[in-house]
């Protein structure tokens, strides 16, 4: 393209008038206005229209880049002539800048006042005095970006992973799993048992019945015999008496002493007792073993009974647990558990109260979850599940004493390598390094393939400093399952920290390759790609990223955030909206999503739309202090200044110390003429920070206004000791002087200031 052609240059500045409202907008947003948006954009056009005559395309450098510097200068130039910012100002924010560049690439992280002091080689004071000349520009990093104040986290502490679930809560899920297997197969063995046992029990039966039989048949036997051998008897005695007698002196004797009639009755008496005495010896042997055996059999019949019972009682728990809706699970597990029939069977209701533990557990119900671990307890003490995942739920809200004591009743009950892992992960949470390392190597000596022990122990010698150690430690966690990436992210953190980009994008990398919803990975590698310019890895990431589904994991939402402002900051409108959107979408409780979009259509002049979704992050989150500033200003730009008012006072409502709300309000208050209002706004920006310049300037002004002259040069030499170099000021000062009648000499005196370098002195934090 030529850049002498007319017709051209009309195209481009046409191509290139939203890049003008665009760097306008984005010096208005946020400042005091000493110039109208109207004029900046006509100050930015005579800057667009220097570039295209000044622009050599044979210098290798893009139109657009050239064009923003000659654009947004132009605009500063205007801006340093209507407002008192000197160059000197300037000149101390560009080293400012560089100092921060700098310290940046060394820490790899926003560096601190302190830091900033160091590396200038100036006083606190002096680097917080440069940083309220931070007005009309704003440079972001990825970082400050991604880990901004309100989200009260940075990429360190993320990386290490301190904060996230333990470990062993994935690991719980897979051991719970593995419990009910267990159970069940335990179920389905005594099942077969059962059924082995009533096979048993009937073959006894019937060889009780069998032997009862043979002892009826052998009594009746001895009854029948017992009848012969009493006739018997008689027959051989009436034999006797016959052969001692003779027939005749038999009959004669018998008939001597008795008549037939007396002799046949006492005949029948005698079988009548005969026969009678033995049936009760026959009952009498019956009814012994017959009892006997009756009482065995009633007493394995109840065996049984009960077993099958209790079969029947851990069958219908199993049936219960197999529904894979949580709300019937819960229904029909508590209806199975409140059976009166199964009130005794002590062992299975503590299983059935720990399964309804683990399902609230698993909702994230926890009140619940510790009721229902607590019942099987109750039940059954020796209940080392129980224990177990009382002592996860409690570490997880960060309540390590209980947490400890939980483990410690599961490890006095078995000897498990996920206990010993919880109490190490508990007292590492308690800065308890030493303890901590003692239960991590007890972890590891009960099972040598427990990752997570490894993985505790490196991020010990991490933060010992031991940096050989703990990639010792991970890189053998690793080896023992390929596929840890918690493991790889923390190689990742170290090699980040190390400096060594390379090894730690190939560590992130290979975590979210294992698992794509590594939101961890994901916010590490937008950083180190963006530091290392691979911007289009960024956007491959991006198309990754909506592949899978964030919704409800940590740092979920920090995600979608974190490509949403990468978007919004390449001016890829309609990717950025589609992260808020889809932030929105999954996190709808939060207010990030909605301040995103309301952003977007800030800095495009769609204030409608930006109010709209600026109230509904209020709205989420009434302490959004920046949503509500940011509608300040907005209604600022539309005149709409008593609602403007509003907003700022809401800001100082949530934050007392946000010198410029006080500042904005004070500001609108002189342009409504309210000056004594306007004075004490300005005053009390003053006491939060004595080195604000515009407050003393504004202050300056209004005693000016009130023909107060002497008063307003006061302000204005405050202005001067902070800004030697404002030569405009100086001017000013100069000329209230002369008409107050003040000498040369005094005059003089007065420019003097010009080479005083004190500075008022910040005893308050910014």
């Amino acid at each position: 393209m030529s850049w002498t052609n007319i017709d051209n240059k009309e195209k481009i500045v046409e191509q290139y008038i939203p890049l003008v409202k665009y760097i306008a907008s984005r010096i208005m947003i946020g400042r005091s206005t000493y110039i109208e948006y109207e004029d900046l954009v006509s100050y930015g056009m005579i800057g667009l229209m220097d570039a295209i005559s000044k622009f050599d395309p044979d210098k290798g450098i893009k139109f657009s880049s050239y064009a923003s510097i000659r654009i947004k200068g132009e605009m500063i130039d205007q801006i340093r002539k209507a407002r008192p910012i000197s160059k000197g100002a300037m000149d101390k924010l560009a080293k400012y800048n560089e100092a921060i560049d700098a310290l940046q690439n060394r820490l790899l992280r926003e560096p601190i006042i302190d830091e900033i002091a160091e590396y200038l080689n100036i006083t606190v004071s002096e680097v917080a005095d440069i940083e309220r000349y931070i007005n009309f520009m704003s440079v972001v990093s990825l970082e400050g970006i991604l880990f901004s104040e309100d989200d009260e986290l940075t990429v360190m502490g993320i990386v290490e992973d301190k904060n996230s679930p333990s470990p062993h809560d994935s690991y719980e899920d897979k051991e719970k799993v593995e419990i009910l297997t267990k159970e069940i197969e335990n179920l389905k063995e005594e099942n077969k048992n059962l059924k082995e046992n009533i096979e048993k029990y009937k073959s006894e039966i019937k060889e009780e019945i069998k032997e009862t039989r043979e002892i009826t048949k052998n009594n009746l036997e001895f009854y029948d015999k017992s009848v012969t051998s009493i006739w018997a008897l008689f027959n051989n005695f009436t034999n006797i008496i016959i052969g001692i007698f003779g027939a005749v002196g038999v009959t004669s004797f018998l008939f001597k002493r008795y008549d037939r009639k007396k002799i046949d009755e006492r005949i029948d008496n005698f079988r009548d007792e005969t026969v009678l005495k033995a049936k009760q010896e026959i009952a009498t042997i019956v009814e012994k073993k017959g009892n006997s055996i009756k009482a065995e059999l009633d007493e394995k019949i109840k065996l049984v009974q009960e077993d099958t019972l209790q079969n029947i009682f851990l069958l219908e728990i199993t049936t219960a647990l197999n529904n894979s809706i949580p709300e019937e699970k819960i229904k029909n597990l508590t209806k199975v558990l409140e059976k009166e029939k199964y009130e005794n069977f002590f062992d299975s209701k503590s299983l059935g109260y720990l399964n309804l533990g683990i399902i609230y557990q698993n909702q994230n119900n926890l009140e619940k979850a510790i009721e229902y671990y607590r019942r099987a307890i109750e039940i059954n003490s020796n209940n080392a599940t129980a224990y177990y995942n009382l002592g996860t739920i409690y570490q997880s809200q960060n309540n390590l004493e209980k947490a400890i004591e939980y483990y410690e009743k599961a490890s006095e009950l078995i000897i498990n390598d996920m206990v010993y892992y919880g109490l190490g992960s508990s007292y590492h949470k308690q800065g308890k390094l030493k303890e901590a390392m003692k239960y991590y190597e007890e972890t590891i000596e009960i099972n040598p393939q427990n990752t997570y022990g490894y993985c505790g122990k490196g991020v010990i010698y991490d933060e010992q400093g031991n940096i050989e150690k703990a990639i010792e430690n991970y890189k053998k966690a690793i080896e023992i399952d390929p596929n840890n990436e918690v493991a790889y992210n923390n190689l990742g953190k170290i090699y980040f920290e190390e400096k060594n980009t390379e090894e730690a994008i190939k560590n992130y990398e290979k975590a979210l390759e294992i698992n794509l919803n590594n939101c961890l990975a994901y916010l590490s590698l937008i950083l180190l790609y963006e530091k290392n310019n691979k911007i289009n890895k960024v956007e491959k990431l991006y198309k990754k990223m909506i592949k899978t589904n964030l919704n409800g994991k940590t740092y979920g939402s920090m995600v979608y955030k974190a490509f949403g402002l990468f978007f919004q900051k390449r001016k890829k409108i309609n990717q950025a909206k589609q992260c808020y959107k889809t932030l929105i979408k999954f996190y709808p409780n939060e207010d990030k999503g909605f301040y995103g979009l309301a952003s977007i259509y800030k800095d495009q002049e769609n204030f409608e739309e930006a109010i709209e979704y600026y109230k509904k992050a209020i709205e989420i989150n009434p302490s959004n202090e920046k949503s509500y500033y940011a509608l300040g200003i907005i209604y600022e730009k539309e005149k709409r200044l008593e609602e403007a008012k509003k907003c700022y006072e809401k800001v100082i409502e949530i934050n007392p110390n946000n010198e410029t709300a006080y500042y904005n309000l004070g500001f609108i208050c002189q342009k409504q003429n309210n000056l004594e209002t306007a004075i004490k706004y300005y005053e009390k920006v003053i006491e939060i920070n004595p080195n604000n310049e515009r407050s003393y300037y504004g202050l300056g002004i209004i005693y000016h206004q009130k023909d107060q002259l002497e008063k307003a040069i006061d302000y204005y030499k405050k202005v001067i000791k902070i800004d030697p170099n404002n030569q405009l000021l100086m001017e000013i000062i100069k000329k209230y002087y002369i008409s107050l009648g003040k000498t040369s000499e005094e005059i003089e005196d007065i420019l003097a200031l010009k080479n005083d370098k004190r500075i008022i002195i910040n005893n308050k934090e910014n």
